[in-house]
């Protein structure tokens, strides 16, 4: 957990902006960042119910936003191991938009596993996904799934954020239908092997599977 200070000689990333480096994942030592503070926006844009709804789910009216985000950053450390896992695995999507979808899914599955310990925070973290994606609609310049594949985190922090506000939202309704097998099933569609690629390869090229055999057990 770091402060403004240690976080500055580590990375160029906003104060605030959580990432994963070396198998670690970097957190601030305050609640309210630049980070936080550059996407109120959102909340300040949002329909008024959803502020109430917001509050109601935190438990406080002052500074709901911040104490919100704060408490779904807190739990992007599953998803900041989950692009970890896909790395060490070879969970290849050849999507950026799938692979963030899919930590975004990761996170929310912990959350609904352990809903008695997380109840709270579940509620929070879906009420402030519905606030992203809602208040952050007429601010963002880029909307579509292309934009965000081309660009990635060049469309902008706030634009960035509302994307995932977008992929948590799809989450909702994906989880309802699937439940934790949706995680499973990716992974067992998208892992890549040395089998998987040759297999591919021989579907064009005639004799590579028995080749390839051969050839990666020479010394």
């Amino acid at each position: 957990m770091l402060n403004s200070d240690d976080w500055s000689k580590r990375t160029s990333f906003p104060y605030g902006v959580l990432y994963a480096e070396y198998g670690a994942v970097h957190l601030t030592a305050d609640v309210e960042t630049p980070a936080i503070r550059s996407l109120s926006p959102m909340f300040d844009n949002c329909p008024k119910a959803l502020k109430k709804s917001l509050a109601l789910a935190v438990g406080y009216k002052e500074a709901a936003f911040t104490r919100a985000m704060q408490i779904l950053f807190d739990h992007l450390i599953v998803h900041e191991f989950t692009h970890g896992f896909q790395e060490k695995t070879r969970v290849r999507f050849g999507a950026a938009w799938l692979s963030e979808f899919f930590a975004d899914y990761t996170t929310y599955a912990f959350l609904r596993r352990f809903e008695t310990e997380y109840k709270k925070d579940l509620c929070v973290v879906e009420t402030v996904a519905k606030v992203m994606y809602e208040g952050g609609k007429p601010l963002v310049k880029h909307s579509s799934l292309e934009d965000f594949e081309r660009l990635y985190a060049r469309v902008g922090f706030l634009n960035y954020a509302w994307y995932h506000g977008k992929f948590f939202l799809g989450v909702l309704e994906l989880y309802d239908k699937y439940g934790e097998s949706f995680i499973s099933n990716l992974i067992k569609a998208f892992k890549v092997t040395d089998e998987i690629i040759a297999q591919k390869i021989g579907k064009s090229c005639k004799g590579f599977e028995k080749w390839f055999e051969t050839w990666k057990q020479e010394n």
